[in-house]
């Protein structure tokens, strides 16, 4: 089950789109939170294959049941569906780093009528050396982030309607936002954004743990 909520324009973002969610993210190890967002990022290499395959196969079964609902929806006609790349270069990463992105690809390949863009947006340079700027923290997304640090496919994502996914969303961060109107200014006709978890405070976002 999904459910839905407006991202908002702000100075990431130049208009409202639709939002959806599979549940609440309020803090690792607290009853009922998603830990298997935490355990699949595997930050620090601490978690074992067995860990990692079960926490994938969560999230192929959420995808698998949630794509077509907000689809449906949104009325999309075989949608591309794109993933917010990680803050740092592919090569910063194990494969055993990387398993949200597999669990995507697994989960399109068992659903009809959707396309897999999960390789449109590739960073090419680690986000967090853009952040040294005056008046930026390390962990503040300034505009225009993804269009700075990414290769995006022009070509693929021009006039299509995206379902852009990630594993977690979180208010005031910007992430999302940016990415969104970086596919948006490269002319996609629409984007949806999808996550696995929502969560309303930063103090639980990922985002600050992908350096």
């Amino acid at each position: 089950m999904v459910e839905k909520y407006i991202v908002e324009p702000n100075t990431h973002l130049d208009v409202s789109v639709n939002g959806y969610y599979h549940q609440y993210f309020i803090g690792f190890n607290r009853p009922g939170n998603p830990d298997f967002i935490n355990i699949l990022k595997n930050d620090n290499n601490s978690y074992s294959l067995p860990e990692l395959i079960e926490a994938q196969n969560k999230v192929v079964d959420i995808v698998i049941e949630d794509l077509p609902l907000v689809k449906e929806e949104e009325q999309l006609e075989n949608c591309l569906v794109v993933i917010v790349p990680r803050a740092k270069t592919l090569e910063s990463y194990n494969p055993e780093q990387l398993m949200f992105k597999e669990a995507i690809k697994i989960a399109l390949s068992k659903l009809d009528g959707f396309e897999d863009g999960t390789d449109c947006i590739v960073r090419i340079k680690d986000s967090q050396t853009t952040h040294i700027l005056p008046g930026y923290s390390m962990h503040v997304v300034f505009p225009g982030l993804t269009l700075n640090t990414c290769q995006i496919d022009e070509e693929k994502i021009k006039g299509r309607e995206i379902i852009l996914i990630d594993d977690l969303y979180t208010k005031n961060i910007n992430m999302h936002e940016d990415c969104i109107q970086a596919l948006l200014s490269l002319g996609a006709k629409r984007v949806v954004l999808y996550t696995i978890g929502y969560s309303k405070d930063d103090k639980y976002d990922l985002y600050k743990s992908r350096y």
